[in-house]
C-alpha cells in the first residue's frame, strides 16, 4: 500500500527572526547541530535544550515551540509516537495561548504533524480533525511549507484506506488545484496520484487514462526513485484494467527494476504474481511457469499467495478442469491468515474466520468461483446444496465488507459488483425449488443500503452522541488498519482494532439493546413472517429479479408462495418496447393501439402466468426502474387497465416494508398537514409559473383540521427543511428534475433547489409525503440498490409512504388526482386503495383524451400502504363543545338557584 512521503523535518526548520536575543540564537544554532546527529543523541540534546529554555523562561515564543516540534520529530523517529504527540500538543497549546509568539504558519505545521503522528497509531478521528485545522490555518496566507496541499494528500489517502473513495477523490482534487496555483509540481504529482488511485477503486478507469500522460511526465521529473516504483506499478494496474496487457507488462517490469534496487521483496513478489496472471491472459504459458517459480520465491504474504492460487484456478476453469479448479480455489482460501484447514474441497471457512481477515475481498473471489463451479451441474443436488451454503457464506462476507466501507459511492460500487453472486444464488435456489432461500437472496440483492439508512435512523435516537462518536472512531480505525501497508505487518494492529470494536459493540448491546437491534439488524424475515404481515390487509407480494440467465418471479400471499422463471430475452425485448412509451409519453396519443398491444403482450408474458396467485392488492418489490403496472392492459383490443383489477404499491424490499410498520403517533405532529408551493421561480427563468398550485393546496387544506401552508416567496428551502419533519402529511407542489444518468435529482423552491444529497435523516413525524412534481420517482438506477430518486431520499430519511411521479404530469391533472387521493386518505382509506380509487374514478369521468395512461398512471405509491393515523384534532372541538355546554348548563343552574334563593 502506498505510504505518504513527507518532507524531512530537517528541511522544515523554520526561519528565525533577526531580533532574537543571544539565548535564542544559541538555541537555533543547536537545532541545526542536533538534527544531523544519530537519533539517541538527538533525544538527549533536545531534552537538555528544553531544560535550559525552561530555566531561562524562554517558553512562550516560536523558538520554544519549534524546539518541541523538532524534539517530537526525534521521538517519532525513535518510534516513541505517544511522546511525540505529547510534545506537539504542548507546542500547540503554547502557540494558541501566546498567539503573538508563534506565527499561524508554524501552528499549521504543528497541527499537520500532530495529525500525521495520530494517524500512524490509528487515532483517525483525531487525525482528521487536526488535519482540517491545519488546512484552515494554512490557507489564511501563503504557507511556505505547502501545508494545505500536504493536508489534502494525507486526508485523501486516509479516506482511500478506509474505503471512502469519493471523499478521497475530493480532497486530492482540492490539493491538485492548490498545487497548480502555486506551481508546485512535487506535490501536484502526489495529489494527482491520489486522485487516480481513488478513481481506480471507483471503477472510473476512463478518467484515469485521461490523466496518465501528465502524471507520467510529472513522475519522471518530480518524484523520488522509491516513489517511482509505486507509480509504475499503478500504471501497470490501470493498463491491466483497460485490457492493454503489453503496456501493463512494460510498466510492471519498470516497477520491478526499482523494487530490486530497493530490495523490496514483498513488492517484487507481488509484481511476479501480476506478470504470471498477465501471461495467463495472453496465453503465454511458457512465461507463466517462469513467473510462477519467481512468485513463490519472493512472496511471503498469505494474501498475495491467495491471489496467485486464484489465478491458477482461473487457468483450469478456462480449460474446464473442474476438480483442479476446486483444488486451487481451496488452496487460495487455506493460505489466507485465518487458520482454515479443510478436510475436503467442499468445506468452507467459518464466518468468524472470515471476519478476522483484514483484507476480506481476497476471500470473496475464490468463494464465488467455488460456488459457481459447484452449481454448474444442475442435476447434482448435493453439489447444488453445497453451492447454496457457499453463497450464504459469501453473503455474510459481503455484510462484513459493507460495514467496513465508509463512503456511499464505495458502497454503491461494491453493490453493483454483487449482481453475479445474487443471480447465481437465486438460480441455485430455483434449481433446488427452495422458495425460502430464493426469497432470502432476493431480499439481500436489493436496497441493503436503504435498510442500513433506516436502521441507522432508528438507532441514533436511542444512543448518546458521545457513544456514537466513539463507535464511529473505532470503526474508522479498523478500516484504516485493514488497508494500510503490508498485510502481514498490519495484521496484529488490525486484529487489536477489530477486537476493541467487537468488545465495544458487545458492550453497547448490553447497555443499549434497542440500539444494537436497530443498527445491526441484518435479519431477513422468513416467508411466514411476510405472510403474517400480508394477512392483515390481504395483500400479495410480487418480487422479481432481472438476471442474465432468466427473470425470477416470486409471489407470496397470506396462504401460499410461488417461484417461477421466465426467459430473459423475451422479457427484455418486450420491456424495452413498453418502457419507450413511458419515456416518451407523446407516443400514447400517436400510437395508442400499438401501446395496448405492447402492454398486453408484456402482461401476458409477465403477470398473466401468476394471476391466480395475486390478490386484489399487490405490493411490487424490485431493484430496477419501476414499471407502472396499473397502466398495463389485460386486453390487446380495448383498454382494460390493471388499475381496474388491482391496487398496486411499490417497495424497495420486503425488509424495508416490514421495517416501516411502526410510525410515530400522530399527536406529536405540530401541524397534521403541511402544504408547500413556490408558484414562482425568479432565480430560474426556465421554470414555468404554477398558477393553480395555491388553490390546489387550499383545496387539500380543507380536508384536514390542523394545517400550515407556505406559498410564493414563503415556500423557500429553509422553511421546508425546518417544517416538513414535524407534519404528518406533507404535499410539495413544484418543479423537479431527474434523469436516469448521473444528474443529481432536484426539486425547486422559491429561492433555491434541494438535491437528493440535501435530504438528511431527521426525527421525522411524517407518515405520508405527496411529491406533486414531475419525475420525483426516477433517478440513476444502481444495480443492486435500485433507483436513487427524490422519493428514495425521503424514504431513507424515515418517511414510510410517498406518492411520487414517474413522468411529467399535466399540472391540473396532478392537482385533481392528488385531491381525490388525499380526500380518501384523510378518511383512513389504505393508501394503495386511495390511489386506485382516484385513478378508477378518473377513468370513469374523464373524456377520451384524458384516459390514456400518461394523464393518470404516472402517480405511484412507494412504501407502506397503511392508512393514515387519525387526526387527533378532529375530536378536540367536540370535547371543547361538551365542556363549554357543561359550563353554560352549570352556570345557568347556579344563576337560577341564586335567583330562587333571593326570592325566598
Amino acid at each position: 500500500m502506498y505510504k505518504l512521503a513527507f518532507i524531512v523535518i530537517l528541511l522544515l526548520l523554520p526561519y528565525r527572526s533577526k531580533c532574537q536575543h543571544s539565548l535564542t540564537d544559541e538555541v537555533w544554532k543547536h537545532f541545526h547541530e542536533l538534527v544531523s546527529l544519530p537519533i539517541k543523541e538527538q533525544l538527549e540534546g533536545f531534552k537538555n535544550l528544553q531544560n535550559r529554555c525552561i530555566q531561562q523562561k524562554l517558553t512562550t515564543d516560536s523558538t520554544y515551540t519549534n524546539l518541541l516540534f523538532l524534539y517530537a520529530g526525534a521521538e517519532f523517529s525513535d518510534h516513541n509516537i505517544k511522546n511525540a504527540i505529547s510534545l506537539l500538543k504542548d507546542a500547540i497549546n503554547i502557540a494558541i495561548k501566546y498567539p503573538n509568539g508563534t506565527p499561524l504558519a508554524y501552528l499549521s505545521k504543528y497541527l499537520f504533524y500532530l495529525a500525521y503522528y495520530q494517524a500512524e497509531i490509528g487515532e483517525l478521528a483525531n487525525a482528521v480533525r487536526n488535519y482540517n485545522k491545519a488546512y484552515q490555518l494554512g490557507i489564511k496566507k501563503y504557507n511556505k511549507w505547502r501545508i494545505p496541499s500536504m493536508v489534502c494528500q494525507a486526508l485523501s489517502h486516509i479516506y482511500y484506506e478506509i474505503e471512502d473513495f469519493q471523499r478521497g477523490l475530493s480532497y486530492a482534487t482540492l490539493g491538485a488545484n492548490i498545487d497548480k496555483q502555486n506551481d508546485d509540481n512535487f506535490n501536484l504529482t502526489k495529489n494527482i496520484y491520489e486522485q487516480c488511485i481513488n478513481l481506480l477503486r471507483l471503477g472510473k478507469t476512463a478518467e484515469i487514462v485521461i490523466k496518465m500522460d501528465s502524471l507520467s511526465n510529472l513522475v519522471e521529473n518530480y518524484s523520488t526513485e522509491i516513489d517511482k516504483g509505486t507509480y509504475y506499478e499503478f500504471f501497470a494496474e490501470v493498463y491491466s484494467e483497460t485490457g492493454d496487457y503489453s503496456a501493463a507488462k512494460f510498466w510492471f517490469n519498470r516497477a520491478l527494476k526499482i523494487f530490486k534496487k530497493t530490495n523490496s521483496s514483498a513488492d517484487i513478489g507481488k509484481i511476479y504474481i501480476n506478470l504470471h496472471y498477465l501471461s495467463i491472459l495472453q496465453n503465454q504459458l511458457h512465461l507463466s511457469d517462469q513467473y510462477e517459480s519467481l512468485a513463490f520465491k519472493f512472496s511471503n504474504s498469505g494474501y498475495h499467495l491467495s491471489r496467485f492460487y486464484n489465478n491458477k484456478a482461473f487457468i483450469y476453469k478456462k480449460q474446464k478442469f473442474r476438480d483442479s479448479t476446486k483444488f486451487y480455489l481451496q488452496k487460495a482460501l487455506t493460505v489466507l491468515p485465518m487458520n482454515f484447514k479443510p478436510s475436503n474441497v467442499f468445506e468452507n471457512p467459518k464466518a468468524t474466520q472470515l471476519k478476522n481477515l483484514s483484507q476480506k475481498d481476497y476471500a470473496f473471489s475464490p468463494l464465488l468461483d467455488k460456488a459457481e463451479i459447484l452449481a454448474l451441474d444442475k442435476t447434482n443436488k448435493t453439489n447444488l446444496k453445497y453451492a447454496l451454503n457457499t453463497y450464504q457464506l459469501l453473503d455474510t462476507l459481503v455484510d462484513y465488507i459493507r460495514w467496513q466501507h465508509q463512503g456511499m459511492a464505495t458502497k454503491l460500487f461494491w453493490r453493483e459488483k454483487l449482481n453475479s453472486l445474487y443471480e447465481q444464488a437465486i438460480e441455485t435456489a430455483y434449481q433446488l425449488n427452495d422458495t425460502e432461500k430464493a426469497f432470502y437472496f432476493l431480499e439481500k440483492s436489493r436496497a441493503v443500503l436503504l435498510l442500513d439508512q433506516l436502521n441507522s435512523h432508528a438507532a441514533k435516537n436511542v444512543l448518546p452522541q458521545a457513544e456514537a462518536d466513539k463507535e464511529a472512531a473505532l470503526r474508522m480505525q479498523v478500516s484504516y488498519y485493514q488497508n494500510k501497508g503490508d498485510p502481514n505487518e498490519q495484521l496484529s494492529d488490525f486484529l487489536q482494532a477489530q477486537a476493541k470494536l467487537d468488545e465495544y459493540v458487545q458492550d453497547l448491546e448490553k447497555r443499549y439493546p434497542r440500539y444494537y437491534e436497530y443498527k445491526y439488524n441484518n435479519h431477513v424475515p422468513r416467508l411466514t413472517e411476510v405472510q403474517d404481515y400480508l394477512a392483515n390487509s390481504q395483500q400479495s407480494l410480487f418480487s422479481y429479479y432481472e438476471g442474465k440467465q432468466g427473470i425470477y418471479l416470486l409471489v407470496v400471499t397470506p396462504q401460499k408462495s410461488l417461484l417461477k422463471k421466465i426467459d430473459s430475452a423475451s422479457y427484455y425485448s418486450n420491456k424495452q418496447e413498453l418502457m419507450s412509451f413511458f419515456a416518451h409519453t407523446n407516443q400514447f396519443n400517436q400510437q395508442y393501439e400499438r401501446y395496448l398491444q405492447t402492454s398486453n403482450r408484456f402482461y401476458q408474458l409477465f403477470l398473466a402466468p401468476i394471476k391466480s396467485y395475486l390478490t386484489s392488492r399487490v405490493i411490487v418489490s424490485t431493484s430496477s426502474a419501476i414499471i407502472p403496472f396499473a397502466a398495463l392492459s389485460a386486453s390487446a383490443q380495448k383498454a382494460d387497465y390493471l388499475v381496474n383489477h388491482y391496487a398496486f404499491s411499490y417497495t424497495y424490499s420486503a425488509r424495508a416494508l416490514l421495517h416501516q410498520q411502526v410510525h410515530p403517533s400522530a399527536d406529536k405532529a405540530q401541524n397534521y398537514f403541511l402544504g408547500v408551493a413556490p408558484v414562482d421561480y425568479p432565480y430560474k427563468s426556465s421554470l414555468a409559473r404554477l398558477s393553480g398550485a395555491t388553490k390546489a393546496l387550499k383545496d387539500n387544506q380543507q380536508l384536514f383540521q390542523s394545517s400550515l401552508l407556505f406559498t410564493n416567496e414563503k415556500a423557500d428551502k429553509a422553511s421546508f427543511e425546518r417544517q416538513w419533519p414535524q407534519a404528518k402529511v406533507v404535499q410539495l407542489i413544484s418543479h423537479a428534475y431527474a434523469d436516469q444518468e448521473n444528474t443529481q435529482p432536484l426539486i425547486y423552491f422559491a429561492d433555491s433547489s434541494l438535491s437528493l444529497n440535501d435530504i438528511h435523516q431527521e426525527q421525522a413525524q411524517t407518515q405520508l409525503l405527496v411529491l406533486s412534481a414531475c419525475r420525483t420517482g426516477i433517478g440513476k438506477d444502481y444495480q443492486g440498490e435500485g433507483v436513487f430518486s427524490l422519493s428514495r431520499g425521503f424514504m431513507g430519511a424515515g418517511v414510510p409512504s410517498i406518492y411520487s411521479t414517474l413522468w411529467d404530469v399535466a399540472d391540473q391533472d396532478a392537482y385533481s388526482l392528488s385531491h381525490q387521493i388525499l380526500k380518501s386518505a384523510s378518511k383512513e382509506v389504505p393508501l394503495d386503495l386511495a390511489l386506485q380509487e382516484a385513478q378508477v374514478n378518473w377513468l370513469r369521468k374523464a373524456d377520451r383524451s384524458k384516459q390514456i395512461p400518461n394523464a393518470w398512471a404516472g402517480i405511484i405509491l412507494l412504501g407502506s400502504s397503511n392508512p393514515l393515523a387519525p387526526e387527533p384534532t378532529q375530536y378536540v372541538w367536540l370535547w371543547y363543545f361538551l365542556i363549554l355546554s357543561a359550563m353554560v348548563t352549570f352556570g345557568s343552574w347556579f344563576w337560577m338557584k341564586k335567583r330562587t334563593e333571593k326570592k325566598l
